[in-house]
């Protein structure tokens, strides 16, 4: 019996790795929890406490204020969570995808990373009170590597691939990039992970995702865009992520040029940065303009586009 006791307590030992605890208080920045996860662990985070930003009523818990309609154009980590929650991420990477923790959460890692939190703020905030957070890695249970087979891609069927998509009227559009082998929930679950969305397709869902999400005091980010055609078929799915307000405002001057008939990046993102970097942004609103017309020199656009960029040129 002891044998046994002593062989199921080697067995398991090794699943369970570390546990940390740590606090973060109000515009801390990321911090590092010093926990590195790999593919199929899974970790735990508990947080207590609360805060007090200077500009709120009232104090807030890990799960974070109830959003109002300022979160429309804050620069937040985590766009549909409330300013002040605890959030998570793992690496550093430009492509590392911020998350909701709140109070608790539980997660497998899908990629490889060290785990950092943070609370949910733009970079100015401001505030009082801290949160105290543990967390717990448990590593991925081995299992044998067993082989897959992928599908032979030859040089001919690379050389059948058009090399650029095209328009309805079979105008040349974007070129083709690169290519995804795989099944398509699997892909679909790689993109979603990553933070892309499925673009709208018509203009009467984007009306009605975009009164939702407003309601709900969310950034709308799934506008529609161009129908783009490949092998003579339009696109099955059209993912975006193309939210500037997640990843800036950038600290320097800028002059931001956008056309109001643009289907590909919607002219509404342009406006929200704009109002969120202030006198750091410039915006110069081209009607009737869309996406391609900003670098065709033919384009009606073209000479406005010239006489705001001539001045900024190095002489």
């Amino acid at each position: 019996m002891r044998r046994t006791v002593a062989l199921a307590f080697l067995l398991l030992a090794p699943l369970f790795a570390e546990t940390r605890e740590l606090d973060l208080t109000p515009g801390g920045g990321w911090v590092d929890t010093g926990i590195e996860l790999k593919p199929g662990d899974t970790f735990r985070v508990t947080a207590s406490g609360s805060v007090k930003y200077f500009d709120a009523k009232q104090e807030n818990g890990p799960e974070g204020l109830n959003r109002g309609w300022a979160d429309l154009i804050r620069a937040l980590p985590v766009n549909e969570a409330g300013r002040g929650a605890v959030v998570g991420r793992i690496g550093t990477s430009a492509a590392a995808r911020a998350f909701l923790i709140g109070a608790q959460h539980e997660g497998t890692a899908p990629v490889a990373g060290r785990l950092y939190v943070g609370v949910n703020e733009p970079e100015d905030s401001r505030g009082t009170g801290s949160f105290h957070l543990k967390i717990e890695r448990t590593a991925a249970a081995s299992s044998p590597k067993t082989g897959y087979h992928l599908p032979e891609f030859t040089q001919e069927l690379l050389d059948a691939i058009p090399r650029r998509v095209t328009d309805a009227a079979g105008g040349a559009g974007d070129r083709v990039n690169f290519i995804v082998i795989g099944p398509q929930e699997k892909m679909q679950a790689a993109f979603k992970a990553a933070g892309w969305v499925i673009a709208d397709r018509t203009e009467r869902d984007a009306v009605l995702a975009g009164l939702i999400a407003t309601l709900s005091k969310e950034a709308y980010v799934t506008m529609p865009m161009s129908t783009l055609y490949l092998f003579g078929r339009p696109q099955d799915f059209g993912y975006a992520q193309a939210d500037p307000m997640s990843a800036g405002p950038l600290t320097v001057s800028q002059l931001i040029v956008h056309g109001t008939a643009d289907e590909d990046v919607p002219y509404e993102l342009s406006r929200r940065y704009a109002l969120n970097a202030g006198e750091r942004a410039a915006l110069v609103t081209l009607p009737e303009t869309d996406h391609f017309d900003l670098i065709d020199p033919a384009s009606a656009a073209w000479d406005r586009i010239m006489r705001e960029l001539v001045p900024l040129l190095p002489a």
